[in-house]
């Protein structure tokens, strides 16, 4: 999908947004879900026989609850169907979330993190350098196990909220300095102990010889 077809996807929904309120006729369900909420589902997941567990809503409720930081916000994607008119969408989740973050900066005014939760992976927005893909697969047991994508988005929305990956590099190379600094400071002074016992004169060499004799 080309940067010029997803701004004007953008401005054609936030223009479908303004002019109706029903916003999931025009595949803007996450969007109107975002704005009342911090966590998005299916609309079949809400209650009823596929009704995602109360349990694991409420810990990525608590988890996303405004606090300390930039504000998080969620959206669950397991089905097609789920994106309406935006099932271009399904699996993608980089693009959908990119597709969906620049959609809520530019007709809500938000300007937190988004992750975006699909059966093959997590999308953040801001793009981020965090595991995605196969590496955050959900592994439902079917098309309607909502639950494996809500303990993948925990998962995910965890690693948001964890310290910088680039502040531990950091401190992994502060570390790796100043034991490899330890090293050299002990090698000099080793060099040091061998370089005067080698200009030791040779009288005291023999004073001491005597004395031995």
């Amino acid at each position: 999908m080309t940067r010029l077809r997803h701004s004007i996807l953008i401005l054609v929904a936030g223009s479908a947004l303004a002019l109706s309120p029903a916003a999931d006729a025009h595949g803007l369900l996450q969007l109107e879900q975002l704005q009342q909420s911090n966590v998005a589902i299916p609309m079949w997941a809400i209650g009823g026989a596929y009704a995602a567990s109360p349990e694991l809503m409420r810990r990525l409720r608590d988890l996303t609850a405004s606090g300390q930081g930039r504000p998080i916000k969620v959206a669950i994607v397991a089905q097609s169907t789920d994106l309406v008119d935006a099932t271009a969408y399904y699996n993608l989740p980089d693009a959908y979330a990119a597709f969906l973050g620049d959609l809520m900066r530019s007709v809500v005014h938000y300007h937190g993190d988004l992750v975006v939760v699909m059966p093959n992976g997590v999308g953040y927005f801001p793009s981020r350098s965090l595991p995605s893909g196969t590496a955050m697969r959900s592994h439902m047991r079917d098309r309607w196990d909502v639950d494996s994508l809500l303990r993948t988005a925990i998962r995910a929305v965890v690693l948001v909220k964890s310290p910088k990956p680039e502040n531990s590099s950091r401190s992994r190379f502060a570390i790796a300095g100043l034991g490899g600094l330890a090293i050299l400071s002990a090698a000099v002074a080793t060099l040091a102990v061998v370089r005067r016992r080698s200009h030791t004169p040779s009288s005291e060499v023999e004073h001491h010889s005597d004395v031995a004799t």
